[in-house]
Formats: structure tokens, C-alpha cells, sequence
């Protein structure tokens, strides 16, 4: 009876992640795509390297290029209302629409510096970042713009403001502390330094004092309006964007295809399938559940259901041993164990207890072909001379 009982589970959970939750859309190009923007659930735009701008009237069903008049690299869009939106990019790229994409003009941001980032508060207020101390300004909704510095020998490339008011300003410098988040209270007038930070990279407040920030392997959480950071979440992959649907449901992208979610305002965090190994470069989700996702090789994602099932590698706030990418799997499972906690054996056995991989591991990145195992849910064990520890791992 308690076989039947544990095979009915595993059915069942095969069942919930066989619906659909990521799936892809054709996107009709193969460059990088950088960022995504959604006015709703069916008006979106990506842009892209070479000068790709996309646009969807009808939730990514089909996506039609934009002639956008530039073949540099496009970082950044962001759209104020159904017509008017801003687009930067490498070597001073500035694109304004006022016709929702039809015709892109291109602004004299009297520059040739790498912007990055664009962002508006409202339809008048809005800001631009990049390198070489940059940062330009507009209140009249980007009819002209006006260059402010928070401090020189800075390269920024996030900006975001939590509303009218707050908002915080990632830089980067040569010297050390390299990394520094400057703020705002006074929606952009003056700056000031909130503090020295560690390889930040995007960031997404919840609201002026609670806010998440993705590095190249964890995501870190501030709950006193960025004074102090502290890591939520490990993993072994670069995260390249983060967003929240609420206080409470967010999302973060990156490296090898990596999608993580949390649905407790990012106390704990876990993956799901994206069905890609690609880097994904932004996420966006313009109303509950449904969200998409960009990357590279023309990856477009999208998700009408919060991206399914959550894996069972959460966070790393407590010490874990070792962590499961991509979980749920189709074939190539990659399996991270910390350095300090080698050498040691991995198992992966079924739940009937069969062993279906036994191997000893020497190095912290180790990658079985999982192709030939049935779907079913499995456990990974890892043991060393101190420790053993094991997760759950779903094979579709």
C-alpha cells in the first residue's frame, strides 16, 4: 500500500509539471535579446543587439520587427504610455516612439557613452543611466533632457525608483569598494550614497525600504532602503534581472536557462523549467501569472499559469550542501557542491529506492545525462565525511 501510495504521488506530480508553464514563442530573430517591456498582458516590446526592436499586440501570439534605424546594441526599453516609449542603448543610443513603435526617432543625448537603463516614474519624469558617470534627466516626458552627476568616475547601469520620490542608482568604479548604490528621496534632485555593495546587477524594490538585487550568484534583499544587503539565495548561475508581481511573488533570470521564483516576498526561492540552456536577460510580468522572459539566441518565454511548479532546491540561507539545475529536468542535470565540502559520493535513486547514479565527485560542478531515466520523482543524495544531504529532483 505504501508503494502504490508513493507511485500515486509521483504521478500526480508529473501531472502538475507536464502542464504548460514556460513555453517558448517564436520570436523570428537569433539575436540577443536584452530587455522586456509590457503596457498589459498583450502590448509588449523587446529590445535587442543589432539594433532588434520587437513588438506583440497580442501577448506574443506573433511578434513584428520594428525598424528602430540603428544596428547598435539596445539595453533598455520602457514605455510611459500606449504611444510614447524610450529605448537606449551602446555608443549614446536614444530612441523615442510617440506612435507606439511605428517610427522610431533617434534623440541627441550629446554623447557617445553606453546607456543602459531607462526608467519613468510617470508619463514626465523619467531617467536614463550609463557609463562614465551619466545619468540623464527629464520632467516634460522626454521632450529634453538634462545631464545630473551623483558622483564622477562612476559607471552606472540600473536604475529604479520605488515611486515618485525613492529611487536607487547601481554604479560601478575601478576603485575599491567597486560596487555602490546611490539614492534619492526627492524623486531624482539630489543623490546621496546608500551603500557599498558587492557585484550587484539589477535590482527591484517592493517598495521605498524592502527591495531585491541579483549578482552573478546570489540574490540579496534589503529591508532598510539599501543601507544593508543580505544574500537570500545562492546559486550557481549568474542572475541577470528580477521582478515582482506583489510583495509577495517574485521572479529572477539568468545563466543556463535559470528561473527562480518565490511566493513568500523572497524569504525562500526555487527553480522551475524553463526549457532552454540559453542566458536569459530580463523578466517581466505585466499582470498575475503571466509574465515573459527574454534571452539569448531570440528566446522569448512566456507563462500564463506563474511558470509552474516551483523545484525543491529553495534558499541557501542555511547551509546547504548542494544545488539542482535545472529542477525539473528533461536531460542534462548540472549538480553544484561548494568546494569546502569535497570530495564526496552522489546518489540519485528513484522512490523505490533503485539506484540509478552512484558516482564519487572531485569537482564542485558535476553533469549527468538524465536523457535515458524514466520521468518520475527521484532523490539526490550527496554525502561527504561530515555531511549528507538529500533533495528532490523531478525528471520530466
Amino acid at each position: 500500500m505504501k508503494t502504490l501510495y508513493v507511485f500515486l504521488i509521483s504521478m500526480l506530480a508529473i501531472t502538475e509539471i507536464n502542464a504548460q508553464s514556460w513555453v517558448e514563442q517564436v520570436s523570428g530573430t537569433y539575436s540577443q535579446l536584452t530587455s522586456v517591456y509590457f503596457l498589459d498582458s498583450e502590448i509588449g516590446y523587446v529590445v535587442g543587439s543589432e539594433g532588434t526592436v520587437l513588438k506583440t499586440i497580442n501577448g506574443g501570439s506573433n511578434w513584428i520587427p520594428q525598424y528602430s534605424g540603428t544596428t547598435k546594441s539596445l539595453e533598455s526599453v520602457f514605455f510611459v504610455n500606449v504611444n510614447d516609449g524610450f529605448i537606449v542603448g551602446e555608443l549614446g543610443t536614444f530612441l523615442k516612439t510617440t506612435d507606439g513603435g511605428t517610427t522610431w526617432d533617434k534623440l541627441n543625448a550629446d554623447s557617445t557613452i553606453d546607456l543602459y537603463s531607462v526608467f519613468f516614474t510617470d508619463q514626465f519624469n523619467g531617467f536614463v543611466a550609463g557609463y562614465s558617470s551619466m545619468l540623464l534627466t527629464t520632467n516634460n516626458g522626454g521632450a529634453t533632457w538634462n545631464s545630473t552627476f551623483p558622483g564622477t568616475g562612476y559607471n552606472f547601469y540600473s536604475i529604479f525608483f520605488a515611486n515618485q520620490s525613492v529611487g536607487y542608482l547601481l554604479g560601478f568604479r575601478t576603485l575599491s569598494p567597486h560596487y555602490i548604490l546611490f539614492k534619492t528621496i526627492d524623486g531624482g534632485s539630489t543623490w546621496s550614497i546608500a551603500s557599498y555593495c558587492t557585484g550587484l546587477s539589477s535590482m527591484y524594490f517592493i517598495n521605498s525600504e524592502k527591495g531585491f538585487a541579483t549578482s552573478e550568484s546570489n540574490i540579496e534583499n534589503t529591508t532598510d532602503g539599501g543601507l544593508s544587503w543580505q544574500s537570500v539565495y545562492y546559486i550557481y548561475a549568474s542572475l541577470m534581472s528580477i521582478n515582482f508581481q506583489d510583495e509577495n511573488i517574485g521572479y529572477s533570470v539568468g545563466g543556463n536557462g535559470m528561473i527562480v521564483k518565490s511566493s513568500n516576498g523572497g524569504r525562500t526561492w526555487g527553480t522551475q523549467n524553463s526549457g532552454t540552456n540559453l542566458t536569459l536577460q530580463s523578466v517581466f510580468f505585466p499582470e498575475q501569472d503571466t509574465g515573459y522572459v527574454v534571452g539569448d539566441g531570440g528566446t522569448i518565454l512566456k507563462t500564463v499559469n506563474g511558470g509552474g511548479i516551483v523545484g525543491m532546491n529553495e534558499s541557501f540561507k542555511d547551509k546547504t550542501l548542494l544545488t539542482l539545475s535545472p529542477n525539473p529536468v528533461q536531460d542534462m542535470l548540472t549538480v553544484n557542491i561548494p568546494y569546502l565540502l569535497l570530495p564526496g559520493q552522489i546518489t540519485i535513486f528513484n522512490s523505490y529506492g533503485q539506484v540509478m547514479i552512484n558516482t564519487k565527485v572531485f569537482d564542485n560542478r558535476t553533469i549527468f545525462n538524465m536523457q535515458n531515466i524514466p520521468n518520475g520523482v527521484y532523490y539526490v543524495k550527496y554525502q561527504n565525511k561530515n555531511d549528507i544531504e538529500i533533495k528532490i529532483l523531478i525528471k520530466i
